[in-house]
């Protein structure tokens, strides 16, 4: 990253919440890089390992970006990120989740988790800041509705 460029915040929602009723312990956080959003922003880029070591555990688990959107009131954890692992197929969070977060999950209320991450001007990216429960996904990262095994 540039010496005078400042990190930018980029949303990368994608991972489907739910197996067989379970709420999953491991939740992809990205893929394998570089990646695009369905949106088009990206391809973002870098080495997950680095980002793995960047980012600062723990890290909240919100709920529709609230935290990033204070002014809709929407700021509370409903689960913390307290373990990272860099995965064959992209950088996984182990989720400590609360009683709130366990119940959107497992309700079905949200289907799918959103990483907010940091970049530089060329995409290039630095670190996983929080992680958001949504259902309009960007990326596409596993599925939270799927099989699990540990």
């Amino acid at each position: 990253m540039p010496v005078n460029s400042q990190p930018r915040q980029s949303y990368a929602p994608a991972t489907a919440l739910h197996a067989n009723g379970a709420v999953p312990d491991w939740v992809q956080l990205l893929p394998l890089t570089p990646f695009t959003g369905r949106d088009g922003r990206g391809p973002y880029m870098g080495s997950l390992d680095d980002v793995a070591a960047r980012s600062e555990l723990p890290f909240a688990v919100d709920e529709a970006h609230g935290i990033d959107q204070p002014w809709q009131g929407n700021t509370r954890a409903h689960g913390w990120v307290v373990e990272l692992q860099v995965r064959a197929d992209g950088l996984w969070g182990r989720v400590e989740w609360t009683e709130s977060g366990r119940d959107l999950v497992q309700s079905k209320a949200y289907r799918f988790s959103s990483p907010v991450f940091t970049h530089s001007d060329q995409l290039v990216i630095g670190e996983v800041l929080r992680l958001a429960l949504v259902n309009n996904p960007n990326l596409r990262l596993a599925s939270l509705n799927r099989q699990q095994d540990d």
